[in-house]
């Protein structure tokens, strides 16, 4: 998800970088009830309080697993520096310095969770499968257990859930008009309405996109290749480039042909025939890694339906990046995390079980 052209009125006038109110579901807006009373977005004040001590343990398990070289800057965690009960050389505080966490606490928060922490930690899944054991092994209901009775976790109006549930969205007026959105968010237009494509495609030139970009309307949000990494439009042209020797060889495919052989996987970015640009781009911008390595990816970053999607185009082992791709890749990641939980807003009653 990056860019997207939409053919609107002429007339059409809505603020630019303002989500249409038409993808905006205002039965969301309905809050329980019991909202900053007995409900904090779904859950009982001590499903919050367990959340919290169960995050607080996640953390300095994952932190003991990974020791001060596993972490980049401050180790232990700053939660953990700060925690005014923590063990110390004298045993309890006040006095001496902090006991620093060993794998042995990362053992208890990996079965805890089911699974060792990753290199970024433990993540909301490992918490919640935490949180499952600790309210079974107190013989306490799961499903009930520090979830708001009124609106069952979900942090909305019961009497608003049908509504919700039938809502659709509705697009901008179709007209003659040519007008760039961003896909990123729900959507919004980001730059004035014009009468042709070519006005269109001026207008991106005039801000300062190659030609060859402008004319690759659809882009991603990102892609990989020997330039580096490269974030919405700016990926166009070496796109362009890569789709005409793609389809030159007879490895691009569309979306509605049988994606049997692999070169398709039908993407969530795409659209209805839109020839596949994501997969291999048969060069390799830092060298080849290891025998293993088959070159560069383009792949895109976006979220869709409640989830962060990252398309590859096809089946892919692993990937590997450099320290500075590596950190634009995990905020761009977390900035569609982000946003999925805005427009989600998951509560007690919706985390996976």
């Amino acid at each position: 998800m990056g860019r997207d052209i939409k053919r609107v009125a002429l007339d059409f006038d809505w603020p630019l970088n303002k989500i249409w109110e038409g993808f905006i579901n205002p039965f969301y807006n309905k809050r329980c009830p019991e909202a900053e009373k007995t409900c904090f977005n779904g859950s009982t004040a001590a499903g919050q309080w367990l959340d919290a001590i169960v995050h607080f343990l996640m953390i300095a398990g994952a932190d003991g697993t990974c020791g001060p070289q596993g972490r980049r800057g401050v180790w232990p965690h700053p939660y953990l520096q700060r925690f005014e009960l923590a063990s110390t050389t004298s045993g309890f505080p006040p006095g001496g310095s902090l006991v620093d966490p060993t794998p042995e606490l990362g053992q208890l928060t990996a079965a805890l969770a089911g699974r060792a922490p990753s290199f970024i930690g433990h993540d909301a899944v490992d918490q919640w499968s935490a949180k499952k054991k600790i309210l079974e092994a107190a013989g306490l209901d799961v499903e009930k257990w520090g979830i708001c009775p009124v609106c069952g976790g979900e942090g909305y109006d019961p009497a608003t859930k049908q509504q919700r549930d039938d809502w659709q969205k509705t697009e901008p007026p179709a007209g003659e008009g040519w007008q760039v959105w961003e896909t990123v968010s729900e959507g919004s237009p980001v730059s004035p309405v014009f009468a042709t494509s070519g006005e269109l495609v001026e207008y991106l030139v005039g801000n300062g996109h190659s030609r060859a970009a402008a004319e690759n309307f659809w882009v991603p949000t990102m892609m990989t290749g020997p330039g580096g990494l490269k974030m919405g439009i700016d990926c166009a042209e070496d796109l362009g480039a890569k789709k005409e020797k793609r389809m030159a060889d007879g490895n691009g495919k569309k979306k509605d042909e049988d994606g049997g052989n692999g070169a398709c996987h039908d993407c969530t970015d795409c659209t209805a025939g839109q020839e596949c640009v994501l997969g291999p781009t048969g060069d390799f911008p830092d060298g080849k890694m290891n025998k293993h390595d088959e070159g560069g990816l383009q792949l895109t970053i976006g979220h869709h339906d409640g989830k962060v999607v990252i398309a590859f185009g096809i089946p892919v082992a692993w990937i590997g990046v450099n320290p500075k791709e590596a950190r634009e890749m995990a905020e761009l990641i977390k900035k569609h995390a982000d946003d999925v939980e805005l427009e989600t807003m998951p509560t007690a009653g919706g985390l996976p079980a």
